[in-house]
């Protein structure tokens, strides 16, 4: 039986990053994966939903938008297949299983064992349980994604969190109708106050009806059309469309193991380096516990190696920035206002809107505006919050401050490029 220093279980973005560390490091890995290489953020999540967003923005139908994701999944794929090949890493295409500790048995009669074995299983569509939610109209990302080439005139999307809002922007672009049904009191609920009203306000002004508050009862087909059900307000209502999204979140996925783990809603809880409850047995990403984000699975399945190694951390994982790729784009870093008041931080707030920023005005929207929260005392920089054509790319500067340690008068003391967007951030520090 073979035996490896490594076995990692998943090859999404935390998955092959361990083995790239692992294979930094001199250690012998092994790679189990029983679908695509990449996971979900290359095949069905980040990368697709990116590139549809971005095609569609420039003109391209929904067939030729889904067309070129595809391209580009397949380059980004077929870039970490090769990556495999050529550094000699076993991949053994199989589901697996965990019988005992140190000990793997795959799906296809393969087994063998090791050290230390890491869980990068990702997640699946979680599926609420709504009468009707497995009706031929209703379906999950995954397969909204599959069919986004035909996607039919009337979308409702079951879910305002960040699939459900960038599923419903492509939408838009595609010139389609969108109803989006939410059943907390706003949409993006985990993020800044009013980032979140600032983002519904945007969609409605796009024609996408948008209700907070509306707890879906029951999905039904009636002569072809999808008819949603929900209460709104202590009031029953009803909307029609073609097809229905449901955009719930995701669930971890873990392996049959033949042990106790620890889990808490189904994800492995971890601790420090991503140790679980079981020595020798790691977990990383979506089937751990925390935010379920492919840049915070990078970070940690390179972290994982590195302890195992005996080698501090580079990444702190405490501090995990956020993108919603809505029209303009949603990002945020740290503590928003309200969570650093309720940790008893006294704070101030500063606001640059983005109306009067040439290079918003140059894109034709003049919408958005950049947040910072910092303490009131030492002026050491928490959070910020950015609503911004590239807000993607602005929160780095942010994640930078707060990891260092840098105040507001840090801040101030560069020279931002003109004409930019970042240099609204000048407002700030002034």
């Amino acid at each position: 039986m073979e035996h490896y220093q490594i076995a990692v279980l998943g090859g999404g973005p935390g998955g092959m990053n361990a083995v790239k560390e692992a294979l930094h490091n001199g250690l012998s890995v092994v790679l189990v994966e029983d679908t695509q290489i990449g996971g979900t953020c290359l095949n069905r999540g980040c990368i697709p939903t990116k590139a549809l967003l971005r095609s569609l923005g420039a003109g391209l139908d929904t067939a030729a938008a889904r067309d070129k994701a595809d391209q580009i999944v397949t380059m980004l794929r077929t870039g970490a297949e090769g990556m495999l090949q050529q550094c000699k890493v076993p991949l053994v295409r199989a589901r697996a299983s965990v019988p005992e500790p140190g000990m793997v048995v795959c799906s296809d009669g393969t087994r063998f064992t090791a050290d230390h074995i890491i869980l990068a299983t990702g997640s699946r569509p979680s599926i609420p349980p709504i009468e009707g939610a497995d009706l031929a109209v209703a379906v999950d990302s995954d397969k909204f994604l599959a069919g986004f080439a035909t996607l039919p005139a009337e979308v409702i999307i079951i879910g305002g969190g960040a699939i459900g809002l960038e599923f419903a922007t492509a939408c838009v672009k595609a010139g389609r109708k969108v109803t989006v049904l939410e059943a907390l009191p706003r949409i993006l609920a985990n993020m800044d106050r009013e980032l979140s009203q600032s983002v519904a306000l945007n969609l409605r002004r796009c024609g996408v009806a948008c209700h907070a508050g509306a707890a879906v009862r029951k999905i039904a087909e009636e002569e072809g059309k999808a008819v949603v059900t929900y209460t709104e307000n202590g009031k029953e209502a009803a909307c029609r469309g073609d097809l229905v999204l449901i955009a719930t979140g995701r669930r971890a996925v873990l392996p049959e193991l033949g042990f106790e783990l620890k889990t808490e809603r189904g994800a492995a809880v971890t601790g420090a380096a991503c140790r679980t409850s079981v020595p020798g047995l790691y977990a990383v990403g979506d089937c751990a516990t925390g935010v379920q984000l492919a840049h915070k699975a990078m970070a940690e399945g390179t972290g994982c190696v590195r302890a195992i190694c005996g080698l501090p951390p580079v990444k702190d994982l405490s501090l995990v920035p956020a993108c919603v790729f809505t029209d303009p784009e949603v990002a945020t870093v740290g503590l928003d206002a309200d969570g650093a008041r309720k940790a008893g931080r006294q704070v101030v707030v500063k606001k640059a809107a983005l109306n009067t920023n040439p290079r918003t005005l140059m894109s034709g929207s003049g919408r958005g505006f950049v947040k910072v929260v910092a303490d009131a005392d030492s002026g050491r920089v928490l959070g910020a919050q950015i609503l911004c054509d590239r807000a993607s790319d602005m929160i780095d500067e942010f994640t930078v401050a707060i990891a260092n340690g840098l105040t507001l008068a840090d801040m101030g003391k560069v020279i931002r490029p003109h004409p930019t967007y970042v240099e609204a951030l000048n407002e700030l520090f002034e």
